[in-house]
């Protein structure tokens, strides 16, 4: 099988300049976190005049000069007063310039997107002179929403008193961001001059993946035992601690319990707490070429094709990168719940150290990115699944494509190893996919237009339009009805 070129890297989404950045970024592999993008320099403090105060300060010279020249005593006096008072507003507010401290906290620091997060600032003054009321705004990283902007009151001087400020942040988007510094503006009573100071401090702010219910599930409820947590039940059966909980869908009828159910009121089942949790692995591929379907990396290939069109191209691999790492959160949220421990593993992980539970691999899926073609970071990544399942079967969830021969034979030898195996892929009719289902591996279609409640399920038909997969299927039938 011939080895695709590498994906475009898309030129951005239309929303922000910043945002547009980032997603180029995310493509080419060289973004890291989102913290990381270049952000404005911010002055510790500036006085100048405002647009009034300037205006004024040429009225004030151009009588000044016009008055030397005419020899004219109202003129010159005329213009040395508005420059005085000018001067004097800049004076003022130097001397009344804000500097106050900061105490930023939120209520958490780590997210999912969508959701939303409280902001509390505390101002203090620490100068002698009081900070007269002023504007103030809080920097922090696209692609938030919030009224982060307000007007200051009067804060005694010496720290004797404290203002208080707090607003709200809507996240959309996955990534670590930084929320912070505070810019404080003053202006004089006559608004002629402002003096504008960036307080130190900053806060930061993980935005995890979308976390979306799983619907349909009866596939993956059969995971919550796994083959770990039946090895110790089968070593030690008296070394357990018998609960209930309540029902959920897929849970088998045989682990009823009538008791508690009776007790409670609602459908109760048996859930026995054993030393050792039951595990699963995710596997995610973050090559972009991996994101793209066998017609579309064709398309990529051909040396023809306008820049426009592999932007388009790389936008879609983009999205569809997006919408695995949100199925793969939701998994994990999913598998955590029936008492099952993920731990993920990715092209940029190495063996999957620190992402073992449902917080670590949601820090990870926070941060990860997609990168360019790598077949050596993903023969690792492989080899890091292969390293896991020697220490017994274990139920293995990915997101991948499989580009060769030596791939395709590699994620057979896994199957054979793994306790059940569900894999994501772009087309279902190529010949990996196929290859893949003869290997004993349950293969499903990562597509947009399915919604990632259905992802994992055995009938993931749900759809929604997707603007991206529309363009480039346009794209790809125009071309082969031209090549006709």
């Amino acid at each position: 099988m011939a080895r695709p070129s590498k994906v475009p890297r898309p030129a951005g989404t239309p929303r922000s300049r910043r945002s547009a950045e980032r997603r180029r970024a995310r493509v080419r592999g060289v973004a890291g976190s989102a913290s990381a993008r270049s952000r404005r320099p911010l002055l510790r403090w500036a006085v100048r005049p405002t647009l009034r105060g300037a205006a004024l300060a040429l009225a004030g010279v151009a009588l000044l000069t016009v008055g030397l020249l005419q020899r004219s005593t109202v003129l010159g006096y005329a213009g040395a007063l508005l420059l005085a008072a000018v001067a004097t507003a800049v004076l003022l507010v130097l001397l009344l310039r804000p500097r106050p401290t900061v105490d930023r906290r939120l209520d958490r620091a780590l997210v999912p997107a969508g959701g939303a997060v409280e902001v509390r600032l505390q101002l203090r003054n620490p100068r002698t002179l009081p900070m007269p009321p002023g504007d103030w705004t809080d920097v922090f990283d696209d692609p938030f929403t919030a009224d982060a902007g307000g007007r200051t009151p009067r804060i005694p001087g010496r720290g004797e008193g404290a203002a208080v400020i707090a607003y709200r942040i809507e996240t959309s988007e996955r990534g670590d961001y930084t929320v912070g510094p505070l810019r404080a503006v003053v202006t004089d009573p006559l608004g002629l001059a402002r003096s504008e100071r960036t307080a130190e401090g900053s806060a930061s702010l993980v935005v995890t993946p979308r976390i979306t219910p799983l619907l349909d599930v009866a596939y993956a409820a059969q995971l919550d035992q796994g083959v770990s947590a039946r090895r110790q039940l089968r070593s030690d059966r008296t070394v357990r601690d018998v609960t209930a909980r309540e029902y959920r869908p897929g849970d088998p009828l045989r682990h009823m319990h009538w008791r508690a159910t009776a007790h409670h009121g609602e459908l109760m089942v048996r859930q026995e707490e054993h030393q050792e949790r039951s595990r699963s692995l995710l596997l995610l591929d973050t090559r972009a070429e991996s994101y793209l379907t066998a017609a579309e990396r064709a398309l990529a290939a051909d040396p023809r094709l306008e820049r426009n069109r592999r932007e388009l191209l790389g936008l879609t691999a983009l999205s569809r990168f997006e919408w695995a790492v949100e199925a793969l959160a939701s998994l994990a949220a999913f598998l955590d719940a029936q008492g099952v421990r993920v731990r993920l593993l990715d092209g940029g992980t190495g063996d999957g150290t620190g992402n073992d539970g449902l917080e670590a691999v949601l820090l990870r899926l926070a941060r990860v990115d997609l990168s360019d073609d790598r077949a050596d970071a993903h023969e690792a990544l492989l080899r890091s699944v292969s390293a896991e399942l020697a220490e017994g079967p274990q139920p293995v969830f990915g997101v991948t494509g499989a580009h060769g021969d030596e791939e395709l034979g590699a994620l057979g030898a896994l199957r054979s190893r793994a306790g059940a195996g569900t894999l994501l892929l772009m087309d279902e009719d190529e010949p990996v996919a196929v290859a893949l289902r003869d290997q004993g591996w349950r293969v499903g279609v990562m597509d947009l237009r399915s919604e990632v409640a259905f992802a994992w399920s055995d009938d993931p038909t749900r759809e929604a339009p997707d603007f991206f997969e529309d363009l480039v299927a346009a794209e790809i039938r125009g071309r082969e009805g031209r090549d006709g």
